[in-house]
This record gives C-alpha cells, structure tokens and sequence, in this order.
C-alpha cells in the first residue's frame, strides 16, 4: 500500500514538474503502521490474535475456500452490500440471511 501511494505520487510529480523521485519505502515502517488496527482491537475488544469473526468464526462472508475443480478461492464480503452480491452473482439467493451464521458442520448453508 505504500509503495503504490509512494509510486502515484512520484508519477504526479512528474506529470507537474517532469522531475522523476527516489523512493525509499522501508517494510518495517509500513508493518509498524498496520500495526495500530490490531493494537486498537486488542484495546477495545481484549482478542489478541484479531477478530474471532475474521478468522472463520462465521460461514461465509470471510475465508479461503477450496473450489470443485480443487483449486481455492478467497471471499471477503465483510459488509452487507458486498455480500447481497456475491449471493445475487452465484445464483444463491437463499445466502442472503445467512451471512453471519456460524461456520459448523451442521450448518445447511455450509453444506451447500
């Protein structure tokens, strides 16, 4: 992420004043300011390890999947909107209600 903000503001640059940048983005600063999502969570909630919700806690809106053809596919329909979506895109209109059910064995819609 701020490699790409370091790289669209050097092509603005250029594009004004035909000056090309250096660019010296170091990991360990970015890592650092990543950082504070998790530090706020862990404040506020007391989860160390991020949010049970986000860690397939629940069924479908968040997680790694593998694929009939034995290949995987990542979904993160974290808001309502997104999820209604991807539903409405695979033809699962029963899904819609089920966002935030618990991924269980049990669970009809996780059978599907």
């Amino acid at each position: 992420m701020a490699a790409s903000e370091a790289i669209l503001a050097a092509l603005i640059q250029r594009g004004k004043t035909g000056k090309g940048a250096y660019l010296d983005i170091a990991i360990a600063d970015v890592v650092l300011s990543l950082m504070t999502t998790h530090v706020a969570v862990e404040s506020g909630s007391g989860e160390q390890h991020g949010l049970a919700k986000l860690s397939r806690g629940y069924v479908y809106y968040y997680g790694i999947y593998r694929t009939q053809d034995n290949r995987y596919v990542a979904l993160g329909a974290l808001e309502s909107k997104f999820w209604d979506n991807f539903c409405l895109a695979v033809e699962r209109k029963q899904w819609l209600s089920a966002r935030m059910s618990l991924q269980r064995e049990d669970n009809p819609i996780f059978q599907e």
